[in-house]
């Protein structure tokens, strides 16, 4: 898959502006994608014929520098090609950041989304995201994996 060619089509097709910037500290790019364009981006990639990326390997979330970093690691099963996206969204202090849902797109992208939503404070939107249903045990509006989290206990 050559990426630069995908990254023009894309923006040819969408008019939507894809940064291709190294993963990390490996050799490997990645898309960059603003998050307002995310869900049209994964859309279309997954509908596109030269990258058929029509699996969900994973779906992480950080906190990084007041911004919640989203990353989803895509693969074509028949292609036998992966990609990454990334997005990040600016936090404004302790409150939730919304993002477009992938349930769509990818239904394997439920349980990821249910864990970042209750760990990161991520509310996904669309018709297929339920919002957290997982039960951490902690007071309503704190999110144990951001930076601002402190944990209470009772030591005795």
């Amino acid at each position: 898959m050559d990426l630069k060619a995908l990254v023009q089509k894309l923006d040819k097709e969408l008019g939507v502006s894809v940064q291709l910037r190294p993963f990390g500290r490996t050799k490997e790019l990645m898309f960059e994608v603003a998050p307002a364009n995310l869900h049209a981006v994964c859309q279309w990639l997954r509908s596109e014929k030269s990258a058929r990326l029509d699996w969900l390997d994973n779906f992480s979330a950080a906190e990084i520098k007041s911004h919640i970093v989203l990353t989803l690691f895509l693969r074509s099963q028949a292609l036998v090609q992966t990609l990454i996206v990334k997005t990040e969204i600016p936090m404004k202090g302790k409150n939730t950041v919304s993002a477009d849902s992938v349930i769509n797109i990818w239904p394997m992208a439920e349980p990821h989304e249910e864990e970042i939503s209750a760990l990161f404070g991520v509310k996904f939107s669309g018709d297929h995201s339920k919002g957290p249903s997982l039960k951490l045990g902690f007071s309503e509006g704190t999110y144990p994996l951001r930076k601002d989290f402190t944990w209470e206990f009772d030591p005795a």
